[in-house]
């Protein structure tokens, strides 16, 4: 379940306490699927924005709309002056209806993907508390995109930290390959001079 998401980071290796099971995650996308890794990341970029919307606000700025353009509509029908004047208002009227016609079917399909991933998610189907049009999911939508924005940041720095731990173990590596290449040159430097040495001894001895 999304809950499960922001546990990742906290759950330990029992062999190595430094090792959580993002860190173990994030290794194991970078070797065997870096692709999907990155593909991950890309469709998450936009969840910062997303936590950040008020639906709620939204949705009563809609309903403030359509009870607006039903009162201009009730006044244009008590209209006593006709001519231009009215003909303007009525067509501000139908265009701002259109508008709002458009706008709304908007929201409500966007209301209905957003319900739609929260069951896709394994989320409960009740209201969380508030009776707006988000009602009828186990989260609010900031709760959410809220879990899924920590889940980002979290995966973002295990990311970076897993980098910064490989590039230490790199440099070990190569600090102890040149190491090796040093003892080796010293050994045969060593027997040279050996034999340098020997040389001489041995042709007296002959």
């Amino acid at each position: 379940k999304l809950s499960t998401l922001p546990m990742l980071v906290s759950i330990r290796s029992a062999y190595d306490k430094k090792l959580s099971l993002l860190g173990y995650i994030v290794t194991h996308l970078q070797k065997e699927k870096p692709g999907l890794a990155e593909e991950m990341l890309r469709d998450l970029a936009e969840v910062p924005h997303a936590v950040r919307i008020d639906v709620d606000a939204l949705e009563s700025s809609m309903q403030m709309m359509a009870s607006k353009l039903t009162f201009l509509k009730g006044c244009i029908k008590t209209f006593e002056a006709g001519g231009e004047a009215l003909e303007r208002v009525q067509c501000f009227h139908r265009d701002a209806e259109k508008g709002f016609n458009a706008l709304q079917l908007e929201f409500k399909s966007a209301l209905q993907s957003f319900r739609d991933t929260c069951g896709y998610f394994g989320q409960h189907r009740h209201s969380a508390g508030g009776g707006g049009s988000n009602a009828g999911c186990g989260n609010s939508w900031k709760e959410f995109f809220g879990i899924w924005n920590q889940f980002t940041q979290d995966y973002l720095r295990t990311q970076n930290e897993v980098r910064r731990q490989q590039e230490i173990e790199a440099r070990k590596k190569k600090k102890h390959r040149n190491s090796d290449v040093r003892r080796a040159k010293r050994k045969k430097n060593d027997k040279r001079t050996f034999r340098t040495r020997l040389r001489p001894k041995l042709a007296l001895a002959r």
